[in-house]
């Protein structure tokens, strides 16, 4: 399991710095238009399955002020909507969890018990 996200030990200015010149290689400017997000994260998901083909993927909807507690996030819905359009389903086996708002991407190539593998997943997160 991949997880993207910056190094902890990095100040918040200094995370930007990093984000917006890994963006900037990619020729991408920093923006919450969903269609470039999504762009850049399915090249960023390319990269780490031509290094790693046995790369699962998880994506987390964050809530924001418009959201309902106890009900998915709006991200969530829009993430799960577009990656069930991209018909990944001989390479991954998407498994969503609503009450967290996650969605995993599981690599039928890696991972032989599922379910055992999406408790730990939570166990982490959780």
């Amino acid at each position: 399991m991949y997880l993207l996200a910056t190094a902890s030990y990095l100040g918040k200015s200094e995370r930007i710095a990093a984000f917006q010149r890994m963006l900037s290689r990619l020729r991408y400017e920093i923006t919450n238009e969903p269609r470039t997000i999504f762009r850049t994260v399915a090249y960023i998901a390319q990269d780490v399955l031509r290094n790693n083909p046995k790369a699962s993927f998880l994506f987390i909807g964050a809530a924001d002020k418009r959201d309902k507690p106890g009900h998915t996030t709006r991200r969530f819905r829009v993430y799960v909507e577009f990656l069930h359009q991209l018909d990944l389903y001989d390479l991954f086996l998407p498994v969503e969890i609503t009450n967290l708002s996650m969605l995993v991407l599981v690599n039928k190539d890696s991972v032989s018990n599922v379910d055992a593998y999406i408790n730990q997943i939570i166990e982490f997160i959780g």
